[in-house]
């Protein structure tokens, strides 16, 4: 254990030592994994009680770690110590996904009914995340104040800032023009460098459109801390997606990408599309055309593709691309997809590839009532990559409950075309009152059967303080955006999303969502996902003053 790691640890052994034995309704859940994305593996325990989440993890990450966390709630507002992550998003972000800072930090979250308010202050860590035991390092101190102000019913003003070795202070808007069409703004100075943007989006029933422009002084981070490599959304970006009818999409765009690594090496890259798709009595058809530049080189690309379904059993899709970069020999690539359901169960998946010499992969989709397993392939077009700018990354996802240990493994696609992968398990033990802290195999009052699941966004980021209702039944979501409640009896429950409670006011909209979940036995229960996105605030009168 680093000596900067130490205080930490032993404040939040004094606080857990301050708090209430643990009660009947208590429950541990743990934690065991690694992951190629940041190199990282370890091991974790998280408490869950009516009042207090709690949670400490070790592992090894660029030498061996330690840390955790300590949250609790007075009324809506949230204070949490420990490892945390300082999410730094802004309204216009239409094409980027904000950046995550890894800390060790003191964070108080204060809710009103038209204020939104965080402030934390720690240090960030070097060191990339580790899902599994997220024990960050004392590296760069910092300050930062976030908060969203209901000003008028279609009108959020919103304000980031931090105080490091560089400072940020960005002022942003978002207004409702009309129910389908809000705009942003964004100003201030990251790193004390300029940044302006600006941003509108519609939604319409066959229309939506998104478009923002985005300019930024050298030297622009959003905060002067070290953070893992993401991108930024620089110059005009558009998009524009048409559905005239379910068969028939169309779409074109273009984006501009910065990519800060964080050595003082900015990459940029620019990529322009178009394509349409057409189906038509089980045939499907498909065309694109790319033209991407990045580091001095430029491609002139483009895909086609044909599908259908010969019976019930057996699918087929062909491909064609091509790709003609300005230093290199133009290629053609003709791919084969086959997929082949020889039972409700289980789906064989082949693709073949033609490119100097015949490459095959095989894969497939098998349900049991122990979990599912999936290995599949994806064709995607990388911007950062213009000599070579299609790949195929292996799409890799498995769920099994054994017993009482729920196991997953999982793969992420990078922004170089790479393929890292996420692999872990995890279990429960639930307290009883004889002798406090007794693990027993259900305790009396804790309900058998289970509801849980994952509230992410639409970029895929967990959402912290979302709170569910199902039917007078509440979860709260912890900072991965999981929840976990236990039931007395096995029915289905319907789901409300109670918006007006989360600790993140948002604002949000469902993407998806389903209206009622079933709870059943912890080795059967399923694991939901909700997706969310962010949007403009809802049309309600403000409260009287």
């Amino acid at each position: 254990m680093r000596a900067a790691e130490r205080p930490l640890l032993f404040a939040l052994v004094g606080l857990l030592a301050g708090a209430r034995p643990l009660a009947a309704q208590s429950v541990v859940e743990l934690q065991a994994g690694g992951s190629s994305l940041y190199d990282s593996y370890g091991v974790s325990g998280t408490l869950y009680t009516p009042r207090y989440e709690a949670w400490l993890g070790v592992g090894w990450q660029d030498g061996f770690r330690i840390g955790g966390a300590l949250q609790t709630s007075f009324g809506k507002d949230s204070l949490r110590v420990g490892s945390d992550a300082l999410l730094i998003r802004y309204p216009t972000d239409l094409f980027s996904i904000g950046v995550n800072v890894l800390t060790q930090s003191v964070r108080y979250t204060l809710v009103r009914p038209r204020l939104w308010m965080t402030a934390s202050t720690g240090a960030a860590a070097a060191a990339p995340q580790s899902q599994f035991f997220q024990a960050f390092s004392f590296d760069a101190p910092y300050g930062s104040l976030s908060a969203r102000y209901l000003a008028r019913r279609t009108l959020v003003l919103g304000f980031d800032g931090a105080v490091a070795a560089q400072q940020s202070a960005l002022a942003s808007a978002e207004w409702l023009v009309r129910p389908d069409v809000s705009v942003g703004a964004t100003g201030g100075i990251g790193s004390n460098a300029a940044y302006g943007a600006v941003s509108a989006a519609y939604r319409g029933r066959t229309v939506t459109a998104r478009a923002s422009f985005v300019d930024f002084a050298e030297g622009f981070r959003r905060v002067e801390l070290p953070f893992p490599v993401q991108s930024e959304a620089k110059g005009a970006n558009v998009a524009v997606d048409w559905s005239p009818t379910p068969d028939v999409s169309l779409g074109v765009g273009r984006q501009g990408f910065a990519q800060d690594s964080g050595s003082g090496v900015v990459v940029t890259a620019t990529g322009t599309s178009a394509y349409g798709a057409y189906r038509w009595r089980g045939l499907r058809a498909q065309a694109a055309l790319y033209y991407s530049s990045s580091q001095g080189i430029t491609n002139l690309s483009n895909s086609f593709a044909l599908g259908t379904s010969l019976g019930r059993w057996l699918d087929v899709e062909s491909y064609l691309l091509q790709s003609r970069p300005s230093v290199g020999d133009a290629t053609n690539t003709p791919v084969v997809n086959l997929r082949e359901r020889v039972h409700p169960r289980l789906a064989l998946v082949q693709q073949i590839t033609w490119n100097d010499a015949v490459t095959v992969r095989v894969g497939g989709d098998l349900v049991t009532p122990w979990g599912d397993l999936g290995v599949s392939y994806s064709i995607i077009q990388q911007p950062f990559r213009p000599q070579d700018p299609f790949q195929s990354v292996l799409s890799l996802t498995a769920r099994l409950q054994l017993g009482r240990v729920g196991t997953t493994v999982s793969t992420t696609f990078l922004p170089d075309g790479s393929v890292a992968y996420v692999a872990g398990a995890s279990s429960y033990l639930y307290f009883g009152s004889f002798g406090g802290s007794q693990p027993n195999v259900v305790a009396a009052p804790v309900g058998r059967f289970v509801l849980r699941g994952r509230v992410v966004d639409d970029q895929g980021h967990g959402v912290d303080g979302a709170v569910l209702d199902f039917d007078g039944e509440v979860a709260i979501t912890n900072q991965e955006g999981q929840f976990l409640i236990r039931v007395r009896r096995p029915r289905e429950f319907p789901l409300r999303l109670a918006f007006d409670e989360f600790l993140d006011p948002g604002p949000w909209e469902v993407v998806s969502v389903p209206l009622t979940v079933q709870a059943l036995k912890e080795e059967r229960a399923p694991y939901i996902e909700i997706i969310l996105r962010r949007a403009v605030p809802p049309l309600a009168e403000p409260p009287a003053p």
